[in-house]
């Protein structure tokens, strides 16, 4: 079981009455002491799990939210890096670097004239 502790600070302050001799009460010294004071309040078990449940559940939707953006990002890097091939191929062909057409059909490589 866990608890939690709360603390708190406080001043009590003890007055004397002097009794005096024909039985008349006078006014006698007073003591003012400062006090610490800790209180536990007992926390159940089952509180605790659930509080770190949900804690645990937040921080797997957050990994797995980072882990989809990262895939996204790879895919995107690959489509690029097609798109750049294909530029590249494009401008040798315009170049007349090599002919394209003769060795694959453009329609293979889904490139537009």
């Amino acid at each position: 079981m866990f608890d939690s502790v709360t603390k708190t600070k406080g001043k009590l302050t003890t007055a004397y009455i002097k009794r005096n001799k024909d039985g008349s009460e006078s006014p006698g010294s007073s003591n003012t002491v400062t006090e610490d004071n800790s209180s536990h309040v007992a926390q159940p078990e089952i509180e605790r799990r659930m509080q770190l449940e949900e804690s645990l559940t937040r921080v797997q939707g957050r990994l797995q939210r980072a882990i989809e953006v990262l895939h996204k990002m790879e895919l995107d890097d690959e489509r690029l890096a097609i798109d750049q091939e294909k530029l590249d191929l494009q401008k040798q062909r315009i170049m007349g670097q090599f002919d394209l057409d003769a060795m694959i059909d453009d329609d293979d490589l889904g490139l537009d004239e």
